[in-house]
């Protein structure tokens, strides 16, 4: 069977949804058969890590990193130079294809290689996704994105908002959209609501571009509204301490749990009904993903992914990004929640089309090995 390389400076237990989509793709590409060894950081020593699975190796190379979910240009600079110097040991035909994640730092690494090779974004790589914080960073790294994309074979993407815009910056590689996936849990289905406690649940950084500012707004609006709900906010970010400060005393239907161990979450999940996700940017988002596959209804903005996953959705509602707007959505799902039979049917069809087995299948298909 063909060899696959994958290259991400983020690989569980570093990194958000980037690193466990890269952990799915290894994992279910050596499922299938594949050889494949994944290049990624580690916060203490070079490590070549036998996996578990059968045909993955994981090599984790000292990093400068310090937060498992927060990184910034430097971190990634470290990391690039280190994984190219690693990967130059590499014969051209010790691998048939390699995944890079990122442009940069990931395609970085692979357009100084002798594979073939894709570059996956997860969004902000692209110019010019996310411009109200990117900008700056496109301007400088627009050139070397350029070339690297341009030298791929192929550029995936997740929604059809990143396609649109990823094609507006390429003309010369193709662009296929292949979206993220997730795994059933056995048994699961969607999870109705009966009156009572609505128990809401946000997962994620803590960062601006999640806004979690306007989820704790609109709990508030539903406080003086006598509305039964309590809000779950399980994450860490550069924002949790100006966060909390948003929270009088008083409101104690509100609770910060800070990083929940991804072997946790599922219990996590299945403890709440409704997931809120007030992102003001997205690739596809993998804890809206994964909360729709434990059965979760969804609340979320109208953003590149979560308009794939959830328009016209029984699983779900797309809102304007202000508290008053969610706290309307969560006020409507209390009073009027979808029908559990139309549930389960939209519930059955979104799980056959995004396990990771079949999307991993896709990406193969893409590779043409």
């Amino acid at each position: 069977m063909p060899a696959i390389l994958i290259l991400n400076y983020e690989y569980p237990p570093i990194g958000g949804g980037a690193g466990a989509i890269s952990a799915a793709h290894a994992e279910h590409l050596a499922n299938l058969g594949y050889k494949v060894v994944v290049v990624t950081a580690s916060p203490n020593s070079i490590l070549f890590q036998e996996s578990p699975i059968k045909n993955l190796s994981i090599v984790r190379l000292a990093s400068i990193r310090k937060k498992p979910f927060q990184s910034g240009f430097r971190e990634k600079i470290d990391w690039m130079f280190k994984a190219l110097r690693y990967c130059k040991r590499f014969k051209p035909s010790d691998f048939d294809f390699c995944m890079a994640h990122f442009s940069i730092p990931g395609g970085w690494v692979a357009a100084q290689l002798p594979f073939r090779y894709g570059v996956i974004s997860h969004g902000h790589d692209i110019p010019w996704f996310y411009p109200q914080q990117m900008f700056v960073y496109h301007v400088f790294t627009y050139f070397s994105i350029k070339r690297i994309i341009n030298k791929a074979e192929v550029l995936w993407v997740q929604s059809e908002t990143m396609r649109k815009n990823a094609t507006a910056f390429t003309i010369k590689t193709p662009v296929v959209v292949i979206p993220n996936g997730c795994d059933a849990p056995p048994d699961a289905h969607p999870i109705p609501f009966r009156g009572g406690t609505l128990r809401l649940l946000f997962a994620g950084r803590l960062v601006k571009q999640k806004r979690v500012d306007i989820l704790i707004e609109a709990v508030k609006i539903l406080n003086r509204q006598n509305a039964d709900v309590h809000l779950t906010i399980a994450g860490d970010g550069p924002l949790a301490a100006d966060l909390k400060k948003r929270i009088r005393p008083t409101e104690n239907n509100i609770d910060f749990i800070g990083l929940v161990p991804r072997e946790n979450m599922s219990a996590l999940y299945r403890n709440h009904h409704v997931i809120i996700a007030p992102s003001e940017a997205e690739g596809m988002s993998i804890s809206v993903l994964e909360a729709l596959f434990h059965g979760l209804y969804t609340i979320t903005t109208a953003v590149s992914g979560n308009t794939d996953l959830l328009k016209n959705s029984a699983l779900g509602s797309l809102s304007e990004p202000s508290p008053e707007a969610f706290a309307e959505a969560i006020m409507q799902y209390m009073q009027h929640p979808p029908s559990s039979e139309k549930r389960e049917e939209v519930y059955e069809k979104l799980v056959n089309t995004h396990r990771w087995e079949s999307i991993v299948k896709t990406y193969v298909k893409s590779m043409s090995l």
